[in-house]
Parts: C-alpha cells; sequence; structure tokens
C-alpha cells in the first residue's frame, strides 16, 4: 500500500510531467504559429504581442518565451528569403511537374489535380471513362488512389 506522502510524491510527479508535455505542445505550437505569421507578413509587434499574450495565458517560462520571439525573428528572416528567391521557381516547377503527371490539356489537368478530393472508387472509375486521353494520363492515378 502506498502511504500519503508516496501519493503526493506520485502525484507531483505526474502533474509535472503532464504540466512539461502541455508546455512543450504549446511551445511547438506557438513556434509554428511564428513562422506562418511571418510567411503571411503579419506586422513584427502584432505577431510579437501574439506570443507575449499567448505565453502569458499559458504561464509559460520566460525563457520560453525569449526562445519564440527570437524563433518569430528569425523565421521573418528565412520566410522573407524564400519569397524573394524560390516562390517563382517552386511554383514553376509544381505546374510543369502537374503537367507532366496530368498532361497538357486543361481537361485531364484539372481532372487530375481533384482526384485526390474524390473518394469513391465508382466515381474514380467514371473519370477514366470520359475519354480516351484522360483514360491513358489518368488511370495510374485512380488506380493508385
Amino acid at each position: 500500500k502506498q502511504t500519503a506522502s508516496q501519493y503526493n510524491e506520485a502525484e507531483e510527479k505526474k502533474f509535472t510531467k503532464e504540466e512539461a508535455t502541455r508546455r512543450g505542445i504549446i511551445s511547438n505550437e506557438l513556434s509554428f504559429l511564428a513562422m506562418e505569421m511571418s510567411f503571411y507578413s503579419v506586422d513584427l509587434s502584432t505577431s510579437e504581442q501574439i506570443v507575449i499574450d499567448t505565453c502569458k495565458e499559458y504561464n509559460m517560462e520566460p525563457d520560453k518565451l525569449y526562445q519564440l520571439l527570437s524563433d518569430l525573428e528569425a523565421s521573418r528572416t528565412f520566410v522573407s528569403e524564400i519569397k524573394e528567391n524560390n516562390v517563382t521557381k517552386y511554383s514553376l516547377e509544381k505546374r510543369k511537374n502537374e503537367r507532366n503527371l496530368y498532361g497538357k490539356s486543361k481537361c485531364t489537368l484539372g481532372i487530375g489535380l481533384s482526384l485526390k478530393f474524390i473518394a469513391e472508387l465508382k466515381t474514380l472509375s467514371n473519370v477514366l471513362l470520359i475519354d480516351k486521353e484522360c483514360f491513358e494520363i489518368l488511370r495510374l492515378e485512380v488506380y493508385t488512389h
């Protein structure tokens, strides 16, 4: 049998572990949010205030707050470099890959891009019956879906 003090120690450890897990999750989510706010060009002072207010609301340690604020600064620099250098290149590469996969016609490209949103096998099979071009280009996507 456990004594009361052993029970209290076990509960304290449990609480501490749960609290540490909770704070870790919050910290990860705020770090992700900082990156998203940077990507969507949210004003720096607004972003900082959101991070500060959230840390206060969830009683985060000051060192976590400073880490998150520095992550916010770093993500702004990182995102601005990505936007300047890679957005157009990435977008063109993605479109090129999609055209290679689904063909160059607007019909097969549009249908190919929408396949991942079609759940029913019967509907997917019917897509192949549209015409010969659809069948030839989209059959692998439909059968592996």
